[in-house]
């Protein structure tokens, strides 16, 4: 961290940068997976899609760590989860909307988008929201319980999910996601305050490109060759967040950047703040098909494009889906911040949750903190009843 302007922490741009190569494997992803891009047909072909594949999950696990890493010791902030809901559904919305008018999305996808929690329309910033809610409470547990009941947990936790699902491919005790992000919050915590002090980045990235390097070959010497159970595991290892391979990776590629000696730029932390953004942008349920056939036009290129113009084809398409995303979500964010983020009601609305939550209410706010927490809990009891009428179909 350095000192800005006006005597801010401001952040180095080493993990921002790593922010973006982190949505960049997220994009080639999802580009490959989905628009049917993928070639085989011989080893090379199989080693380069595998490659572009290879670290969507890994990258979402660095998310969590990134943020982990920043959020343990700081106060809970009720703006951010402002600000990913917001996000969220300025996407969502008027993409689903617009897929409507056009005859592609149907009623209950409208409902979806505006409900990213609930709907999981996006799986990632759902469950990011919920981890931001409850940071506090894991913090908590972080910083004041003893250090031998947080590795009790965390060693229950590995037991019972990453180490039983890397060698079973099953989903182990676990199965659902928001377990996973709240293991890597508080392994991340854990190994902030007790064991990493400056790592050193060479040896980080030597094991970092190792893993990810036999993960690869595995996965193309399996697809060239049919084995069906090495191709087993070496999926479960590329999608399953709690995999041992794919914790490895995660934190020596995190590592590997924290050690790294960059100086804070503002034009990588300018970009590195559009991630959540393009993800956003280019995944909303039934548009990332829409936008790869016609927008890309990936059902021609598919059948006119092989060999080595279709991995060129691909990597333009993974760049340019960065760039039209990072673009967008940069204007998205100033007209969130004119709109609803930084006007006077959503701030003073903000610190009056906050006020609450990190207990630092004074006297003469704390009859009103009270009643807005009531009003606040009276709307989500509504909100919820009313969402579970809608899922019987009254």
């Amino acid at each position: 961290m350095t000192e800005g302007t006006f005597g801010k922490k401001i952040r180095n741009s080493n993990l921002e940068l790593l922010r973006i190569l982190c949505i960049l494997f997220i994009i080639g992803d999802h580009f490959t997976g989905q628009s049917g891009i993928y070639e085989g047909g011989n080893i090379g072909n199989h080693f380069f899609y595998s490659a572009v594949t290879s670290l969507s999950r890994v990258a979402c696990s660095v998310f969590i760590i990134i943020s982990a890493w920043f959020l343990v010791e700081k106060e809970f902030r009720f703006k951010r989860i402002i600000h990913v809901w917001l996000t969220v559904v300025m996407y969502t919305v008027p993409i689903t909307v617009y897929l409507y008018v056009i005859g592609i999305a149907s009623r209950g996808n409208i409902v979806a988008a505006f409900l990213p929690v609930e709907q999981s329309p996006l799986w990632f910033a759902g469950y990011y929201i919920v981890l931001v809610f409850i940071a506090p409470f894991l913090n908590l547990l972080i910083c004041k319980a003893p250090k031998s009941v947080l590795e009790f947990f965390l060693f229950i936790f590995f037991c019972g999910q990453c180490l039983y699902t890397t060698i079973t491919t099953d989903l182990g005790f676990f199965s659902n996601d928001i377990w996973t992000l709240i293991f890597l919050y508080l392994l991340t915590g854990y190994l902030k305050k007790y064991v990493i002090g400056r790592p050193k980045a060479g040896r980080a990235f030597i094991l970092f490109g190792l893993v990810w390097l036999c993960h690869t070959v595995g996965r193309a010497i399996a697809a060239n060759y049919g084995m069906a159970l090495l191709a087993d595991y070496c999926e479960t290892y590329r999608a399953r967040l709690q995999t041992i391979p794919n914790l490895l990776m995660a934190y020596s590629i995190f590592y590997a950047f924290l050690g790294l000696r960059i100086n804070y730029s503002r034009i990588i932390n300018t970009l590195a703040s559009a991630t959540l953004g393009v993800y956003c942008f280019h995944q909303v349920p039934v548009w990332y098909t829409y936008l790869w056939e016609h927008g890309f036009r990936s059902a021609v290129y598919n059948q006119t494009l092989h060999g080595l113009k279709r991995m060129l084809y691909t990597l333009c398409s993974i760049l340019a889906v960065w760039i039209i995303g990072t673009m967008i979500e940069l204007i998205r964010t100033k007209m969130a911040s004119l709109l609803i983020e930084d006007r006077k009601y959503c701030v003073n609305f903000c610190r009056k949750i906050d006020a609450c939550m990190n207990g630092d209410e004074s006297k003469e706010n704390k009859g009103k903190n009270k009643k807005i927490l009531a009003a606040i809990a009276a709307v989500c009891s509504i909100y919820f009843l009313l969402l579970r009428i809608y899922a019987l179909g009254f």
